[in-house]
């Protein structure tokens, strides 16, 4: 429930050091209303104010697809998107092999993921 914080290559003289921040899943976390715009607020202030943010992973449950706050990230990073790079990752993908394997449930989510990346105004083409 809080932004947490991971530095890496700290002690590596050689190679650079970096952030790795993970913030609360929005989708799932149990939080009051009040807890999740507080989350809101902090989070676009964080991508349209750090500087030194370069890319957002996207972490979205292939068992649901994107769900409205997944769709409230995708647009705030977009309006980003000449600084952040950004990447969606589909997580548990291999958590339902019957469907998967059937391919309508692979098919299903990447056209769910590419309309709502579509929305919130990246070029998917």
């Amino acid at each position: 429930k809080t932004f947490n914080f991971y530095i890496l290559n700290r002690d590596q003289t050689h190679l650079p050091s970096f952030y790795i921040v993970d913030v609360p899943g929005f989708g799932y976390a149990e939080a009051s209303d009040k807890m999740r715009e507080q989350w809101k607020t902090l989070l676009n202030t964080y991508l349209n104010k750090r500087d030194t943010l370069k890319v957002v992973f996207h972490l979205i449950d292939s068992r649901h697809g994107p769900v409205g706050e997944d769709n409230m990230l995708m647009k705030a990073v977009s309006q980003n998107k000449e600084r952040v790079k950004y990447v969606v990752i589909l997580t548990k993908a291999d958590a339902d092999n019957a469907r998967v394997r059937k391919g309508k449930a692979r098919s299903s989510l990447m056209n769910r993921t590419h309309t709502a990346l579509g929305k919130a105004g990246w070029n998917t083409e």
